[in-house]
């Protein structure tokens, strides 16, 4: 069965996702989508939840590369 996101915060655009009833009806029911969505990623619970997809999310909240450059930026600036 397939489940159609909220719309992508960055893209736009919305997705769907394929899930188990079982599970959809357990979120649909008010359980927690990690706990509901055993059987899917995190990044696919995540798309349920805010609709971001997880190319989007690697595309623009890339934390380490974040972290990498502000290491690089401190580390100049101590010189």
């Amino acid at each position: 069965m397939e489940y159609a996101t909220k719309r992508c915060v960055w893209c736009g655009q919305t997705g769907r996702i394929g899930v188990n009833a079982q599970e959809l009806y357990a979120y649909l029911r008010g359980e927690l989508a990690q706990e509901a969505f055993k059987s899917l990623t995190i990044e696919l619970r995540e798309q349920i939840i805010s609709g971001t997809h997880p190319e989007c999310w690697d595309r623009y909240m890339d934390i380490d590369d974040h972290f990498d450059e502000l290491r690089m930026e401190r580390r100049d600036t101590i010189k």
